[in-house]
Parts: structure tokens; sequence; C-alpha cells
């Protein structure tokens, strides 16, 4: 019951009781008012050295909170929660999760190079060796040598990853004609030069001379003569003119052994003296 009095001063005009019914208060189940959670917005990993992102919804009367993962890389979970007064709708989710992937590393091909070729082969690729790449060669249907550079696990690539070559053949016949190397010559230890000997005038040899004969006049009767000792030749040095004298003086010792000769003849005989 409701009833309306007038304060001083003032006359109240109609109806001034009135009775009413009154409802019972709400129990707590009654007062919550109902959310839905949603799911967070999700960017993967993208490309090799990269991150990828994870973003909490904004949504009344709902909580987010991220209870596994960085938020960048790999797995992730986030749990949904009702905030005073409020409660998750029916069948609404309340738990997400997900994977944002990991990264490679990233890696850049090299360019394979090619040998010339020679007289015993054709030229060849050389294939260059990069952290992270595997190189193989195959023949294309155009008879070109293929390179191809496929991703090692954990790895991926980046630029080119293909290649063709076409490989010259070995060099003509005509172009490898062997030529005879040249033989260095040994250098010679220089000769010490001889200092030249003067030449000897040669000696013109004397003519020997031939000894003339005399015959000397018998000499006068004397006494005989003691017999002389031989003369002593002394020794000279042997020349040309030493031997002309030495045949002198032997021409002399017979012509006084022949006067003695004679001496002793004509003593023995006076007749011859007369």
């Amino acid at each position: 019951m409701v009833t309306a009095t007038a304060k001083p001063g003032y006359r109240l005009q109609g109806r001034s009781t009135w009775t009413l019914t009154v409802d019972p208060q709400l129990d707590a189940e009654q007062c919550w008012r109902p959310a839905t959670p949603v799911a967070p917005a999700v960017t993967p990993v993208r490309g090799c050295d990269t991150v990828g992102s994870l973003v909490l919804p904004t949504t009344e009367g709902i909580t987010y909170e991220v209870t596994e993962g960085d938020g960048k890389t790999g797995t992730w979970t986030v749990v949904a929660t009702a905030d005073p007064g409020y409660t998750i709708a029916a069948y609404a989710p309340t738990v997400f999760t997900g994977d944002l992937g990991t990264p490679d590393r990233c890696a850049t091909p090299a360019v394979p190079t090619v040998t010339e070729p020679t007289c015993d082969a054709a030229a060849q690729v050389v294939l260059p060796s990069t952290e992270g790449v595997r190189y193989a060669t195959s023949t294309g249907s155009d008879e070109t040598t293929v390179v191809t550079a496929t991703a090692l696990p954990g790895y991926e690539l980046v630029g080119t990853t293909e290649w063709r070559f076409q490989l010259a053949p070995p060099l003509a016949a005509a172009s490898c004609t062997p030529t005879t190397p040249i033989v260095p010559v040994t250098p010679t230890t220089p000769t010490t030069p001889v200092t030249p000997v003067t030449p000897v005038t040669p000696v013109t040899p004397v003519t020997p001379v031939t000894p003339a004969v005399h015959h000397p006049a018998p000499p006068a009767a004397a006494p005989p003569p003691a017999h002389p000792a031989p003369p002593v030749a002394t020794a000279l040095p042997a020349t040309g003119a030493d031997a002309v004298t030495g045949l002198a003086a032997l021409a002399g010792v017979l012509l006084l052994a022949g006067g003695l000769a004679l001496v002793r003849s004509a003593r023995g005989r006076p007749e011859a003296l007369g």
C-alpha cells in the first residue's frame, strides 16, 4: 500500500492511495548477463627469418589470457573467462589453440660455374657449396646441363634455384698438337781464364866445326920424356861451343900421341936421322 499526504502549506487533489504487487528479488543466476568469447586474430609465420603474431580480441564481459606460447612462433593457447556480472553464453567456446609456425632460415643459392674445355674433356659444371642448399645436376630435353638447388631441412631458399648450361665439347684435334718442350740449358760454371805463358824463343843449333888435322914436323932428338899423366878433363856445361872445344882437345891428344910414336921410331933407326 502506498499513501500520499500533503506537506504543510499544500493540499492534495486527486487519488492519494495505491495498492501495488512487488515481485521478489532475482537470484544470482537471473542477474548474470551472457557474453560470447571470440577467437584471437592470428597471423602465422610467413617466409624465412620472420615471426607471426597473436592479437587477443576485446569482448564485453570477457577476459582473455595466453596460457601457452609467446604469441610469435610455435603453438599457442588462449583461455576466455567471464567478468563479474557476466556469464559465458551457452555452447560458446572458452579455449582457443593454434600454431603460428616455425620460421626457416633463409638460404640464397650461389650460381654454379663452368670450366673451360680441354683437349681431353668437355667443359664441366662446378657446383658451389652453400649452407642450407643441396645442388643436383641433370640433362634437359635440349641436351643442356640443368643444375637445381633445393633447401635442406630448416632452410628456405631465396632467389634463383635452377640454371641451364650448354657445355662446350673437347677442343679440336688441330688445337691440341703437342709441341716439343724446350729443355732449359743448365748454366755452366765459368772457367777461370789461364794466364798465357810467354813462348820461349827456340835456340838455333850451332853447326859443329870439323877439326883440322895438322902434321907437325918431327921434333929434334931429345931424351925420352917421362910418361905424363893423362890430362883430366874438366866437366863443363854441355853447349854447342863446348862440343867443338872437346873435339879439338881430343884431336890434339891424338896428334901428341902420334908425335911421340914417331920419336920413338926414329930413335930405333939412327939412319933415319942422318
